[in-house]
């Protein structure tokens, strides 16, 4: 019983370690610096202001000044963080090398002084820490002196967290599990403890006996729970920084010990009083169903980690054979767009909208537009195209169309039906729409410029109402082949190579309305760059256009696809662990309930294989319980995979009969042993 203990508490100890670090990892950068602090973006208004020149300088005199910690938040890369502050508590966190080390090692954070500002511009987003007096008068300071601030509602914690009901409710019910074992464990003892209380022994010095009689267990569970997590933790995290987990690995052991501890005195508590009316027998009867049931949820919970482990391993294998056809986007990537609350304020929307337009049209953009929005969602079966669908989504501009523009089809050359570049058929006219359509749809062309005439004009002046615009557009159709396909820049659209088969492609040539192009810039925008930086290739051109503030960071596309791989390995890890740990606990709750059951009939039982009952009928109760445990686990398997369902109950039925079998042969011959020789 001992050793069930300590594989349970082992158990339940990992599973709660894993969660809490995962917990106290999404949270760090939470903790540093959104929590108590107010979150502003600022940004030049068109009026110059007395000190519209020296901003920066400004910023970090009343900040000072009114005692507000200043923090300038700029994310120059996926994962790459710039703090420029006057903050005390984070100037003096960061390294000889200015990092600041997070509990989240992904997190890669460079903390510069306020007053340092060779990587600051003015503009984008600043969180603030002081009193609320204060904050507000510099606040107020800067829309008198300087440009423009809006307030933004900073994220509560629990926006940082990715909440995981399945691994909450499986530690709540190893919880359980774990106390219904070691509450059997003492009502097995619970004649020894009457003999100790007899002898005069106190409820502490009944509980101290019971810790020095599980010492070894208590020690073994310490060593390995330690040396198990470390090696686990090093493998989900890849991280070889392990003060902290350490410290929660051994916060773990301090709280488990205190929760027995607590559990022990309640039991010999409630013992003692059963112990004046000399009460000593336990409820084994209520035991054993309580095993069953606690069998029976365990199959549920491991039939749900196996079924998520196999879709997870499913989706990591296409992903993995899909990265050859990945290789187009090695140097190319996508500009991130920062949070800064425009849309709360019109006047900065506008501000935007028109420098973005600016940008867009610019002869310096050497960045291309690829618009795949429409196709969201279609590798789950429900793409957007068909939420969007009135008659055919095949000729619809909300359908199965993208956007793109003359560079992206620089970059990728696409030909007519005579084999001819597309781009020499372009009309470059203000009331002229270019979209490149699959021969097929030929038979459709009256309908196809019906629907796009109503999209364009809808996009050049925002008004759905068609009686009210009076500028007649024209559609130019450049037929292209039935085969085309349109390479993607999103991991999750155009199927395992990533491309759109036969859409039908507008092509923006920027005679639409300015409020366009936030989306198509912050959205839909990408570059190529073969440099160690590729920021620096593309910051020139948005600090013209004064976008830096408004697009501070780029991701690599490529790394989209890696880091989702790295996200479902984790997964996988996570999966695998839980399935394990659900299938150890299903094989202990099952033996612990025959063990039970042979010692709660073990008279019946003797009596039945002398009279000469067979095995089947003398055990057809359990046996039935067994097979209907059985049938449970293979529909709830079968279910969702069948082939691997199958093998996996296979081999789960096989390592069952075995125990089983071991468990009836190992038990039967003890009980007539026992009665035998007269013991109880």
């Amino acid at each position: 019983m001992k050793k069930i203990i300590l594989i349970l508490i082992l158990a339940i100890s990992l599973a709660f370690s894993l969660i809490t670090i995962n917990i106290f990892k999404e949270l760090s950068f939470f903790n540093t610096i959104i929590k108590d602090h107010d979150k502003i973006n600022f940004s030049y208004s068109s009026e110059h202001k007395k000190h519209t020149d020296d901003a920066s300088k400004y910023f970090r005199k009343i900040a000072n000044n009114h005692h507000v910690g200043l923090t300038k938040v700029t994310y120059t890369g996926e994962n790459d963080v710039l703090f420029n502050t006057n903050e005390k508590k984070l100037l003096n966190k960061r390294d000889n090398k200015h990092q600041l080390n997070l509990f989240d090692s992904k997190i890669n954070i460079t903390v510069e002084n306020l007053a340092n500002t060779h990587h600051l511009t003015e503009e984008g987003t600043y969180y603030l820490t002081g009193s609320s007096t204060d904050k507000e008068k510099v606040i107020a300071l800067i829309n008198k002196n300087v440009g423009e601030t809006v307030s933004i509602e900073t994220e509560d914690f629990l926006s940082y967290l990715t909440i995981d009901t399945y691994s909450f409710s499986f530690l709540m019910l190893l919880g359980i599990l774990v106390i219904i074992a070691y509450c059997h464990y003492l009502q097995r003892n619970k004649y020894n403890y009457k003999t100790l209380a007899d002898f005069g022994y106190s409820v502490r010095e009944i509980v101290n006996f019971i810790f020095r009689d599980l010492k070894q267990t208590l020690i073994s569970y310490a060593i390995i729970f330690v040396m198990v997590g470390i090696g686990i933790y090093i493998i989900i995290y890849n991280d070889v920084n392990l003060f902290k987990p350490v410290i929660i690995f051994i916060f773990t052991i301090i709280a488990g010990l205190i929760l027995l501890s607590l559990i022990t005195f309640i039991n010999i508590s409630i013992f003692m009083k059963g112990f004046y009316k000399n009460q000593t027998q336990p409820n084994i009867t209520l035991f054993i169903y309580t095993y069953i049931l606690l069998a029976i949820v365990m199959t549920v919970f491991f039939t749900t980690s196996v079924n998520q482990l196999l879709s997870n391993s499913k989706e990591y294998r296409s992903i993995a054979s899909s990265m050859k056809n990945w290789d187009y986007t090695k140097n190319v990537y996508k500009i991130v767009k920062a949070e800064n609350g425009a849309h709360h304020k019109k006047s900065i929307e506008l501000t935007q909208d028109k420098k973005f337009e600016k940008l867009f049209k610019s002869k310096n953009n050497f960045g291309f537009l690829i618009d795949t929005e429409n196709f969201m969602g279609e590798d789950e079966g429900d793409p957007l195209y068909l939420v969007n669908e009135e008659e055919d989504s095949n000729i619809e501009a909300d359908g199965k169309t993208i956007t793109i523009d003359e560079n992206y089809l620089k970059l990728h050359k696409r030909e007519n039906i005579n084999g001819k570049d597309v781009l020499n058929q372009i009309v470059h006219k203000k009331y002229t729409r270019n979209i490149l359509v699959p021969i097929k749809f030929k038979s459709d062309e009256k309908k196809i410029v019906k629907n796009f005439k109503e999209d364009f004009n809808f996009k050049r002046t925002l008004s759905d109402n068609s009686e009210k615009i009076k500028t007649p557009v024209d559609i130019n159709i450049i037929y292209v082949r039935n085969n085309i396909k349109y390479p993607t820049y999103e991991q999750t659209i155009g199927g395992k190579d990533n491309k759109i088969k036969a859409p039908i492609a507008i092509v923006e040539t920027g005679n639409v309305s300015k409020r366009n192009f936030q989306h198509y810039m912050a959205m839909c925008y990408f570059f190529e760059s073969k440099s160690k930086q590729p920021y620096n290739d593309i910051e020139p051109i948005l600090k013209k256009y004064h976008l830096t503030s408004d697009l501070p960071a780029i991701e690599s596309v490529y790394n989209t696809k890696i880091d989702e791989m790295k996200e479902i390995k984790g997964e996988i890890v996570k999966y695998v662990v839980l399935a394990l740990l659900t299938l150890i606990s299903f094989i202990i709750a099952l033996i612990t309930a025959i063990h039970l059951y042979f010692v709660n009939w073990k008279y019946t039982i003797f009596i039945k294989y002398n009279l000469g009952y067979s095995t089947l009928s003398t055990h057809k109760y359990p046996l039935l319980l067994l097979i209907l445990m059985n049938f449970i686990l293979l529909m709830l398997l079968v279910n969702h995979h069948l082939v691997e369902g199958l093998v996996i109950f296979g081999s789960i039925l096989v390592l069952e009969i075995i125990i089983v079998a071991f468990e009836f042969l190992i038990l039967n011959q003890k009980n007539k042993n026992d009665i035998l020789k007269g013991k109880e």
